[in-house]
């Protein structure tokens, strides 16, 4: 039996999620307020850490952890860092694989500089616009494998306001056969 996933949200971690749960087998409802180009994500300019050492400056991601748990004032959960510090360098180097135009050396390896109270070099960036960089390359991504697919692994959704003041919500879509069976989404503030 195919399973169905509903992802709420077409940017960055809806794409990502969307891509992933595909190649895993799955069929995925993208369900979003806006288009993918309009998502927030577009704006992101800064960069991702990743503990990738391209500068030969010995690092690994047992230090960006204690970098990242530092900075973040006691205010991050250590496990949910401890994750993402052990993923951060497959992960960007699978965005640069995607087709992600990160800046890069004379060497063909990965850019990267200070930022974010990081000790290290340790972001990967694409000049000023990097969201805009990562989005593009999962909205291409995502357009690739329908392509190569010619089926339904995915359906786009744009929500419609709800009639609950203040906030926007995808339930209003539950009317449509594609969510016939849905159960679980929620509103969200405006």
């Amino acid at each position: 039996m195919k399973h169905t996933l509903v992802i709420v949200g077409a940017g960055l971690a809806g794409l990502y999620a969307a891509l992933t749960a595909v190649k895993n087998g799955w069929t995925v409802k993208l369900v979003s307020s806006l288009a993918s180009e309009r998502a927030q994500s577009v704006m992101a300019e800064g960069g991702i850490n990743a503990a990738l050492n391209t500068k030969g400056e010995e690092d690994s991601p047992e230090q960006h952890y204690t970098d990242t748990l530092t900075a973040a004032c006691g205010l991050a959960d250590p496990n949910a860092v401890w994750g993402m510090t052990q993923a951060a360098s497959e992960l960007v180097r699978s965005l640069h694989h995607l087709g992600v135009q990160f800046n890069v050396t004379d060497d063909d390896e990965l850019d990267l500089r200070n930022f974010g109270g990081q000790k290290k070099k340790r972001t990967a960036f694409a000049q000023s616009d990097t969201g805009k960089q990562l989005m593009t390359a999962l909205i291409d991504a995502v357009r690739r494998k329908k392509a190569q697919e010619r089926s339904n692994a995915f359906h786009t959704i744009s929500s419609a306001p709800c009639c609950f003041p203040g906030t926007s919500a995808v339930a209003a879509q539950c009317r449509t056969p594609i969510l016939a069976n849905c159960c679980g989404l929620y509103a969200m503030p405006s």
